[in-house]
């Protein structure tokens, strides 16, 4: 089923464009499109379970990058809520 809004490719993309900051320390900008991957797939990924691969690699590395920013507790908020409506915690 195809999701208005949603484009698989661009949350891939995204997953990738997240770790080109994270590898040159930019952990704010790889977190934002870690953010907006997870937020692309989370709603389509419970029609189609063929996402939740995707989804599960967008919060793992969203969870990577708060860790590594030293923001640990909110990197387990991401993984709590990858099976409800919840977002991540907004950007500081």
């Amino acid at each position: 089923m195809r999701h208005p809004g949603c484009s698989p490719s661009l949350a891939g993309a995204l997953i990738n464009l997240g770790m080109m900051p994270a590898h040159s320390g930019d952990l704010k900008a790889a977190r934002h499109r870690a953010r907006e991957a997870a937020a692309l797939l989370r709603g389509p990924s419970r029609e189609d379970a063929r996402l939740l691969p995707d989804l599960a690699k967008a919060l793992h590395n969203l969870g990577s990058y708060l860790a590594r920013s030293g923001r640990r507790a909110e990197a387990l908020v991401p993984v709590g809520g990858a099976g409800s409506a919840s977002t991540a915690p907004a950007e500081a």
